[in-house]
């Protein structure tokens, strides 16, 4: 009976070792930009602040669009720099999937690169976020 209950505490401990291996092992998620569209579904509403609608009217949703401005194309042809709407150098400031990359894990980029620099350039990706809402 002796050896019996060596055997039990023995098994228990194994087996607990195993669950708790598995329990702490890092799970890797793929990370992906949502677009600030996705936010916007719920930073829309009014009785939040409405953070989606004062985005679309900062500079900051226009990021982009200066790429394609005229100054920005005779500031790139200047220097001999690759068109500004191309350019990985401007893009990362400039866009939102850009600037996340440096992450190297980013599975799937879902914002449009012509949002300029949105909701998930400072916040970090949306899919990392609220990851039952997506």
């Amino acid at each position: 009976m002796k050896y019996f209950s060596y055997f039990i505490f023995v098994a228990f401990i194994a087996s607990l070792l195993f669950f708790l291996k598995n329990a702490l092992e890092h799970q890797t998620e793929p990370i992906y930009v949502t677009g600030s569209g996705k936010c916007g579904e719920c930073h829309q509403l009014q009785n939040i602040g409405n953070q989606y609608d004062i985005w679309k009217l900062s500079r900051h949703a226009d990021a982009y669009k200066t790429l394609l401005s005229d100054r920005s194309v005779e500031f790139a042809s200047k220097n001999n720099l690759v068109k500004p709407s191309e350019n990985p150098e401007c893009l990362k400031c400039h866009t939102t999937g850009h600037s996340l990359t440096f992450l190297g894990k980013i599975d799937k980029p879902g914002s449009n690169i012509e949002e300029g620099v949105g909701c998930e350039s400072c916040h970090g990706a949306g899919s990392q976020y609220s990851p039952a809402e997506i």
